[in-house]
């Protein structure tokens, strides 16, 4: 009996797939996906972009920067799509890449392979521009492969946020301040490319005249600081940890995926429902539902440290990072959130080789215990450099706190 290209795949019952958004796609690839015999290539897999006047263009050098070593140490490629999952390009080593294109088309084959993949959402409006993705075949998997890609995914953000900051900049160059003396709230609107823009003055009852500006500090030694149009508010560490996540996710977050970042695996939607309520009270309409979504302008300093790490200003990132993002906090996604921008960091600090660089670091309250930044420091620093002698001692002291080499040899 021949065997239908078109069946479905043997799958366990959907009573047993824990989330909606799987069972979903379940149901969809049933109806959908041929399962079945070796698909076409697919069309245009190359190393160039295939579409340069995607927003993700701009980030293509980045993307390869970061995931480009990996792919070509572990054979696997790196894989761009747009938001409707159309691929952009393909990048890796030539014989992977290859590989990787006349095994797709959702055949069997593709069973073989293995991804990472992360979405990047639009800095100014959060929706999604696309996804990046590492692929390869199941013995080339590495379990920081998703955070990897996670990692680029938020540096390609940053990135993008500079992009932007910068073509404001061009805008107010340009006369549109003058434009907005005689009209307080103006909007420009990109006309092709975004180099020629249309402003127009806002009406007074136009919601987008009205925005405030939220300026969130959260790098700080002390406690945090938090400002809506330049007032300062008074919240409680949860609802500062609430706006720090939003903050970080422009596109929005469930309830469900605000109590498990809140809370672990005890969150419960029912408790940050509470909070994002009485957070509204304070910010009023700024806060979207379904999803809790952030519908005001945000200033932060995170943002700020990473859009500067993300176009190489190691030293000017250093010197804005105090301290961890809030240190004291114990929610899950802050910590993954204050985990992955401190290590970036710290790479970045320790690979770059600036002396200014890594005196701002082993300033943070973060690294000023940090041994090995203090010895790449000491290292870095010229014999007649004031600083020099305190590196010395500082490095001295740590050596003898946490042992290891004698503390002679570190004037040697």
């Amino acid at each position: 009996m021949s065997r239908d290209p078109w069946v479905a795949i043997d799958t366990p019952p959907l009573s047993t797939v824990p989330a909606k958004p799987l069972k979903d796609s379940w149901e969809q690839c049933l109806g959908e996906v041929r399962v079945a015999g070796r698909g076409a290539p697919i069309a245009g897999a190359a190393e160039a972009v295939g579409r340069p006047s995607h927003p993700l263009a701009a980030a293509a050098a980045l993307i390869r920067d970061c995931l480009g070593p990996i792919a070509a140490e572990t054979g696997q490629v790196i894989v761009v799509s747009d938001a409707s999952g159309m691929l952009l390009w393909i990048d890796g080593p030539p014989g992977d890449r290859g590989g990787a294109a006349e095994s797709m088309n959702f055949s069997e084959v593709v069973q073989e392979r293995t991804c990472s993949a992360a979405p990047v959402h639009d800095p100014g409006t959060g929706r999604i521009l696309g996804v990046i993705e590492l692929t390869g075949k199941l013995g080339t998997v590495h379990p920081y492969s998703f955070g990897c890609v996670v990692a680029t995914a938020r540096a390609v953000e940053s990135h993008l946020r500079y992009l932007m900051n910068e073509r404001d900049a061009r805008l107010r160059a340009g006369g549109v301040d003058q434009i907005a003396a005689a009209a307080p709230r103006v909007v420009a609107e990109p006309v092709d490319d975004g180099e020629a823009f249309v402003v127009r003055a806002l009406d007074a009852r136009d919601p987008a005249a009205r925005r405030p500006l939220l300026k969130l500090t959260l790098l700080r030694r002390g406690e945090p600081c938090v400002e809506l149009d330049g007032r300062p508010l008074r919240l409680s560490p949860i609802r500062t940890e609430i706006l720090a996540l939003l903050s970080a996710r422009r596109e929005g977050m469930t309830s469900e995926e605000l109590a498990a970042d809140l809370y672990g695996d005890v969150g419960r939607p029912s408790a940050v429902r509470v909070q994002v309520f009485r957070l509204r009270k304070l910010l009023g309409q700024w806060i979207d539902t379904a999803p809790y979504r952030l519908a005001i302008d945000v200033e932060s300093d995170v943002a700020q440290v990473s859009a500067l790490l993300a176009r190489g200003a190691v030293r000017e990132a250093a010197e804005r990072y105090e301290a961890p993002l809030l240190a004291h906090s114990e929610a899950p996604g802050v910590i993954r959130e204050r985990d992955a921008l401190e290590g970036w960091l710290r790479h970045a600090v320790m690979t770059t080789g600036d002396a200014g660089a890594l005196w701002s670091w082993t300033q943070s309250s973060s690294g000023c215990d940090d041994l090995a930044a203090w010895k790449r420091l000491l290292a870095n620093l010229d014999y007649s450099d004031p600083r020099r002698s305190l590196a010395a001692s500082r490095l001295c002291s740590l050596r003898a706190t946490y042992g290891g080499e004698a503390t002679s040899s570190v004037l040697r």
